[in-house]
């Protein structure tokens, strides 16, 4: 079971992230993102608690960064393990999200 739990901030969002991330979770990402009254200036990832990631999940994760950063907002992820670092650098994710080694740093 993938959980999404949503903090926010001032300008935007912070989803916190547990269990395996597959399509399930790639999909209630994007829901949170897109439940939100007004897309998010700012949104943060924290992948923390992630275990497992697939491609299909990371592709919940580009679509929901793509819709914020087209709108303007600026995203950042925190917490992804070295191997996935990779991958969002192979995947292009990381035109459109900065990867931060923690909370403290993807909030500046």
């Amino acid at each position: 079971m993938f959980e999404v739990c949503t903090r926010p901030l001032d300008d935007g969002m912070i989803l916190d992230l547990s269990g395996s991330l597959g399509r399930e979770g790639g999909e209630a990402i994007l829901r949170a993102v897109q439940d939100q009254s007004e897309l998010p200036r700012r949104l943060v990832l924290n992948f923390t608690r992630v275990g497992p990631i697939s491609t299909v999940g990371l592709g919940g994760v580009l679509w929901a960064v793509r819709l914020v950063t087209r709108a303007g907002g600026r995203t950042a992820a925190y917490g992804l393990n070295d191997h996935f670092r990779k991958v969002c650098h192979v995947m292009g994710l990381t035109q459109y999200l900065r990867l931060c080694l923690d909370e403290t740093t993807a909030l500046e």
